[in-house]
């Protein structure tokens, strides 16, 4: 109403000022038409809008199609409050006139009063049309189609609104419509534009935000919005239909804090128990270690026995010569060449290199997984799992299953070269070789591991030294008649100087 009154002011002041300066020279008709919107504004700045609205009722019935009579009516009629002719003046003084297409969003705000929704918009699309860089039109086009249900025209209505006037209102209104679709990505993420702007609608998008938050359970982003509230707008929340949010996230919080608890008790227990497992089989270690040594005392006495019974018979001193434990096949070949004889094999392992053998590895690491579970302490099964996971290339699951047996049979040659037969798969090059290097120091006497040492370095073509050193290495330690002694000597007698 307020602004109806200044508008029709203005133009009154305006028709006078053309009175003074065209009535010397104007037709007759533009007199007439200049003095009665000239007698009209006085009318209204003497507060007497109703003889306004005679007046120029009068003057538009004798000149229908002059722009100027029907727009200073449609702001009279608004004078009046008959929104609905100042909403017919508006839209005939803008169609009789291109120029005065600026006309149209005052018909559509006399429509809005109206709650002739439909015909607003309507105004509104066709002032974009002629102003399409005016932000405020679009704005108030997508608020209008908003309240018209047209949610997805509201939000690219809006879009050209943020992209003309950026601005955290702009993206206010963009997450609240997305959020009538049900569409929470994009309204979240409008609802943080809206923050990142600062503006006086950051209140607003904290709750929009906090709603969203609370919806998808996320009560730890939940906990930092509502300090921000607080924060930056006290008692906003408190007042608002998320008050009871509070209970929730101070809910969620002792939960949270229980569960930590229960974690932390639960890493306690997990590592008393392997303390105590680690314990028992160090205990079950030395037992068996007492039970050996006992029999090796009872053989010696039995041994010693049987001598002094025998006339003529010294005892037979115990040989010094070096045994043997440790297989001198090639390292590709050595996992299956340091399986017992099947008549050494426990039932439940052969039973599961038979079922691997058959074709059904996954049916065979089922078969120790659950002889594992029986007793965990057992190389052999170990060994054998991490070598069906390395032909199934599940390297991962063959490091760890292997690195137990290792940890069990430290000092195992089988175990270890079970190990190398896996990391050559597993690793890069130079990692494999760091690796029998390892096992070389570990095992010094291995010829086996010598030979894939000294051939390990000979294919690197690196440190010739080095390698030189590592085949000499091998000589000392392989049997005669080892057939690799021809190639060690001959890459010997090719590269000494």
């Amino acid at each position: 109403m307020r602004f109806g009154i200044r508008k029709l002011s203005v133009c009154g002041r305006v028709f006078i000022s053309v009175v003074t300066l065209l009535v010397a020279g104007c037709s007759k008709p533009e007199e007439v038409i200049n003095r009665r919107l000239a007698d009209a504004n006085q009318k209204i700045e003497e507060g007497a809008p109703t003889e306004a609205v005679e007046i120029l009722e009068k003057l538009n019935r004798k000149f229908p199609d002059q722009a100027r009579v029907l727009e200073a009516l449609g702001f009279a009629y608004a004078q009046v409050d008959r929104q609905m002719d100042a909403a017919t003046a508006f839209v005939a003084a803008a169609d009789a006139d291109p120029e005065a297409a600026y006309l149209r969003q005052f018909a559509a705000e006399a429509y809005l009063r109206q709650d002739k929704l439909n015909e607003a918009a309507e105004q509104y699309r066709l002032y974009i049309a002629a102003y399409p860089d005016d932000y405020q039109g679009w704005k108030n086009l997508g608020e209008t189609e908003e309240r018209l249900g047209n949610i997805t025209r509201a939000i690219e209505t809006y879009l050209e609104w943020y992209r003309l006037r950026p601005s955290g209102f702009a993206a206010l209104r963009l997450g609240k419509a997305f959020r009538k679709l049900n569409n929470t990505p994009q309204a979240k993420s409008w609802f943080e534009t809206t923050i990142k702007h600062g503006d006086d609608a950051v209140k607003e998008a904290l709750l929009g935000l906090l709603e969203i938050e609370v919806e998808a359970g996320d009560m730890a982003a939940a906990e930092k919005t509502v300090g921000q509230l607080d924060r930056n707008f006290p008692g906003t929340l408190d007042a608002s239909d998320l008050a009871g949010v509070r209970e929730r996230i101070a809910a969620w919080r002792k939960a949270q804090e229980a569960l930590e608890q229960a974690r932390a008790e639960q890493e306690r227990l997990a590592r008393e128990l392997e303390e105590a497992r680690r314990r028992q089989q160090r205990e079950a270690q030395l037992a068996a270690e007492r039970q050996r040594e006992a029999a090796r005392q009872r053989e010696a006495e039995a041994a010693a026995a049987a001598a002094a019974d025998t006339p003529g018979t010294a005892p037979t001193a115990p040989s010094t010569a070096p045994v043997r434990t440790e297989p001198d096949t090639p390292l590709a070949a050595l996992q299956s060449a340091s399986r017992p004889a099947p008549a050494q094999i426990p039932e439940d392992l052969a039973a599961a290199i038979a079922r691997r053998e058959s074709g059904d590895p996954d049916g065979a690491a089922d078969m120790l997984w659950r002889a594992l579970g029986e007793d965990d302490t057992r190389v052999d099964l170990w060994v054998e799992l991490a070598d069906i996971y390395r032909e199934q290339k599940q390297y991962a699951a063959a490091e760890a299953c292997i690195l137990e047996a290792r940890r069990l049979a430290p000092d195992s040659i089988e175990v270890e070269t079970a190990y190398l037969n896996i990391v050559r798969e597993s690793q890069p090059r130079d990692v494999y070789l760091a690796r029998v290097q390892s096992a070389r120091e570990k095992f010094p006497a291995n010829a086996n591991l010598a030979w894939v040492y000294a051939r390990e370095l000979a294919e690197l073509e690196g440190d010739a030294a080095r390698t030189i050193a590592a085949f000499e290495d091998f000589l000392l330690l392989a049997d005669p008649a080892d057939p690799r002694r021809a190639e060690a000597a001959a890459y010997l007698a090719r590269n000494r100087r």
